[in-house]
């Protein structure tokens, strides 16, 4: 098989492996949290989680996915210095920013104390450090990403969902209670454990640019300036439209139906989690655009492998999932039609594979804007008139309507500026020498896993 696809098909075992192994530990997490602290006490914790989550994400600028992109890019174009260049100014620009909103958070807190009456900053001494070591992981994602390190990416992830677990479990072996300092304690110890394995990892990877002298100046700004700036705008309108949506489903439907549509939503999202081709294949196509045939090629066999994986997902889900939504959240039964209606993404999952890939590799986040823009448009329009015809499931056929529309523009734009096309429904009818290969690979690589454990 070749050393590409054994890449590919390695990549998506470890982060599949990984992201199905982190949800099990945060789920008994969540619940061991929320079990042993007092409704007060959790609300504190989500309200002070909820104030330092903008020091995480504002210093990334909605440019992780370009950074991804444009690094693979420069690898595969041998431009070391541009490399060096973009990882470290993207750096220094997080820390300082990073810095900033921990001070201006800062005064923030003493604000709503002084005129609120909520006292967060009893809890500053741990949260700032937390925020802190929350945009270094990041940082470090970004490096193993684009270096198509995802060993090292799915160790970490799983490493910190570990010593989370483990953290809450020794405290209440011998202290016996959670309150909210020991919560925040927890998360901190598991966000520093990725740091302390994930920077050796990171000067390994990058090692051998430190003899590399870095003429590529303000390469950062530049990348903001040509392409950058459309994800970052894209970021703000998405936080924006994220806490709108709630609040128009409820002003329509009623706050039943928020919990509703969002339950449904948010149990699929956890099936996209299970295998995460797109996430690996990402900066492949950035690498390897300039051979456009191979990565074509790339895609079509990683949309059919994609389809082999999610079609028995999707019956298992279909016919299991009410079963598991009556048994474990009884009140939330009337989700399981939203649920199944969101299921059809599954489906829809496999023609959008490379689309947005291949826009960042081409450098064009301005149409992914649009499309995007169009995307959040065309909900609103979908979702008043469906939500009155079919209730909560008129909300989730809006939401899926919504993406298959989103699909036919993306290849729309891809075959009238680029003359290709994100799939090929051929490839989907036939079983060459090389899916033989790749399906005995899987199934061999199951087999070892599961002997292993």
């Amino acid at each position: 098989m070749p050393s590409l696809a054994k890449k590919i098909l390695k990549g998506t075992l470890y982060l599949s492996g990984s992201n199905i192994f982190v949800k099990a530990l945060s789920f008994l997490s969540f619940a061991l949290i929320v079990r042993n602290l007092t409704l007060v006490e959790y609300g504190q914790v989500i309200l002070a989680l909820a104030i330092m989550a903008p020091i995480q994400s504002i210093p990334a600028m909605g440019l992780s996915q370009i950074i991804i992109s444009d690094i693979a890019k420069y690898r595969g174009e041998k431009k070391s210095q541009a490399v060096k260049a973009l990882i470290f100014d993207y750096t220094r620009l997080n820390l300082f920013l990073g810095i900033f909103l921990i001070v201006l958070t800062w005064i923030f807190c003493s604000f709503l104390e002084k005129h609120y009456g909520i006292a967060l900053r009893e809890y500053f001494f741990l949260l700032a450090p937390l925020a802190f070591m929350g945009i270094c992981r990041n940082l470090l994602e970004i490096i193993f990403s684009s270096h198509e390190r995802f060993d090292h990416l799915s160790f970490i992830q799983a490493q910190g969902a570990v010593v989370k677990l483990i953290s809450i479990g020794l405290i209440l072996r011998f202290v016996g209670s959670l309150n909210v300092f020991l919560v925040f304690a927890i998360y901190l110890i598991a966000q520093t454990s990725v740091f302390l394995i994930g920077i050796p990892w990171s000067i390994s990877i990058l090692g051998h640019l430190k003899s590399i002298s870095s003429q590529d100046k303000f390469i950062l700004w530049k990348t903001w300036r040509q392409h950058g700036k459309w994800g970052s705008f894209r970021l703000i309108v998405e936080q924006l439209t994220s806490s709108l949506k709630p609040w128009v489903l409820n002003f329509i439907l009623g706050i039943e139906s928020v919990a509703i549509f969002t339950m449904g939503r948010e149990l699929y999202a956890v099936l996209t989690k299970v295998f995460p081709i797109q996430r690996v294949i990402f900066p492949i196509i950035s690498r390897k655009i300039k051979e456009i045939k191979i990565t074509l090629r790339m895609i079509y066999k990683s949309q059919k492998c994609l389809l082999w994986l999610n079609t028995p997902m999707f019956f298992l889900a279909f016919f299991i999932g009410p079963f598991f939504i009556n048994w474990f959240f009884p009140q939330y039964s009337s989700s399981v039609p939203v649920f199944q209606i969101f299921l059809l993404l599954i489906f829809l999952n496999v023609f959008r594979l490379g689309q947005s890939s291949l826009f960042f590799a081409f450098r064009q986040q301005k149409i992914i804007s649009y499309i995007y823009f169009l995307k959040i448009f065309l909900f609103f329009l979908f979702l008043i008139p469906f939500s009155f015809w079919w209730g909560v499931k008129g909300a989730a056929f809006a939401a899926v309507s919504v993406v298959l529309i989103a699909i036919l523009a993306e290849e729309y734009f891809l075959r009238k500026l680029y003359h290709i096309s994100s799939w090929d429904f051929k490839e989907f009818t036939m079983i060459d020498e090389y899916d033989k290969q790749l399906f005995s690979e899987i199934l061999g690589k199951i087999k070892k896993t599961i002997f292993q454990i």
